[in-house]
């Protein structure tokens, strides 16, 4: 069993979410994603995509003249859609690029902690449910309703797929027609 480091994902993360972007780019009216040396820039220019999904995820530990080529062509990307507003997304760590990214006037938005940890080991207990034949009284007796729940329903009104219900003047113990009875429990209480 090898163990994820922190850098690994990190990786599978950034991988993810820029395939996340390719993919909602297939399903966006002129949306795509552009890889330049450095970056990974979504761009999004029509609604409603385009308030949400236009973002750039610049790599980690760039030269100086490798950040300033992935932020040229972010700003260029974004210009020629006509795209005024997008994030850029770097890493904390990466003093270098937010030090670039804030001389040109950006400013930190929004900050996102990604957490990761191996499955194997988990091991939840299997859950006991107590299963019993797949009838109505048994499932009235889950849900804690009487055994006579409905008892008295007239089957005629339940609909089958196949046929139309059948109309039956049908009257209840009490002379009350069962269609009078429903109405009158509409208009009262609709």
């Amino acid at each position: 069993m090898s163990v994820a480091t922190e850098a690994d994902l990190f990786v599978r993360g950034t991988e993810t979410l820029v395939a996340s972007w390719e993919e909602y780019a297939r399903g966006a009216h002129g949306a795509s994603v552009q890889r330049s040396p450095g970056v990974a820039v979504a761009v999004f220019p029509n609604e409603p995509e385009r308030g949400v999904y236009n973002n750039a995820l610049l790599e980690r530990e760039l030269a100086p003249a490798e950040r300033r080529n992935a932020i040229a062509s972010i700003e260029t990307a974004y210009a020629k859609a006509s795209v005024t507003s997008f994030a850029c997304w770097v890493h904390e760590s990466d003093e270098g690029m937010c030090r670039e990214l804030e001389q040109r006037g950006y400013r930190l938005d929004t900050t996102t902690r990604a957490m990761g940890m191996t499955l194997d080991e988990i091991r939840p207990p299997r859950p006991e449910v107590e299963l019993g034949p797949p009838d109505w009284a048994e499932y009235l007796r889950l849900v804690g309703v009487p055994p006579n729940f409905l008892a008295r329903a007239d089957p005629s009104f339940v609909p089958h797929p196949h046929r139309a219900p059948r109309r039956r003047k049908r009257r209840s113990c009490d002379g009350v027609r069962l269609r009078g009875r429903l109405r009158h429990l509409q208009r009262r209480d609709p």
